[in-house]
């Protein structure tokens, strides 16, 4: 079990300690929980202030002496013993050793040198920077630095590369389309060229056709009228006068 400062806490005697702190008796098995807890904590806070604010108001002025010569004198011996022999520091209230115990501890943290932490199993000098490295950067990483340029630039070629040929498919997919509907259009206009030169001898054919009937109809009616006017001049031919 962790020692309990006896300026904090007083043993009773009966498995207890008296929190000077807190005004209560604890159990010494649950101190370490007491000690932690919020309540403890925060009347040790409000001790240190009030420490603090009672040594503020206790602290007189100093007064003007006359002589000076005479008080310089008398004050140099005491204040050079006071320096070569300082004596124990003197603390009346608990809290107030508590507050220097905090902050000797303090000074100390600062004081102290810190300590990096140990994996086992790792060096000690892993994690640290090497000293060509400290400074800037290696000439491996310069190598490694104009590779990746010389990388990203042979990329960038390659993509220009490619969108160029990309189009010039395009374009020559292009002209292949317009000369196939160019053709399109030829064939079109030439199956319409020759429908209507189809329609034009048909509509010739039906006119020769007609024609033909209506000759053919002309012929036989004057050979009906020619007919008619020889009949009578035979038959009557006795009758006739000379």
């Amino acid at each position: 079990m962790t020692s309990i400062n006896p300026a904090i806490a007083r043993d009773l005697g009966n498995g207890s300690h008296f929190c000077q702190i807190c005004q209560i008796a604890v159990k010494t098995k649950i101190w370490k929980a007491h000690s932690a807890g919020r309540q403890h904590r925060e009347n040790i806070q409000r001790l240190k202030a009030q420490a603090a604010g009672g040594q503020q108001h206790s602290a007189a002025p100093k007064r003007s002496v006359d002589n000076g010569v005479a008080a310089s004198v008398s004050s140099e011996p005491a204040a050079k013993k006071l320096k070569e022999d300082p004596g124990p520091a003197q603390t009346s209230t608990p809290w107030e050793r508590e507050r220097q115990d905090v902050v000797k501890e303090q000074t100390r943290t600062k004081t102290k040198k810190p300590v990096a932490a140990k994996i086992i199993g790792v060096p000690d000098d892993f994690f640290e920077v090497p000293a060509h490295q400290s400074s800037g950067m290696s000439a491996n990483d310069k190598v490694l630095e104009e590779e990746l340029a010389q990388f990203e630039k042979e990329v960038a070629q390659i993509d220009l590369e490619q969108l160029q040929r990309e189009d010039d498919t395009e374009a020559m997919h292009e002209e292949q389309r317009q000369a196939v509907e160019q053709d399109v259009d030829e064939v079109d206009d030439r199956i319409e060229g020759w429908k209507r030169i189809n329609e034009l001898e048909i509509k010739v054919e039906e006119r020769l056709h007609e024609r033909a009937e209506k000759n053919g109809r002309q012929a036989e009616a004057q050979s009906d009228s020619d007919d008619d006017f020889d009949l009578p001049c035979l038959t009557n031919w006795r009758s006739a006068k000379f």
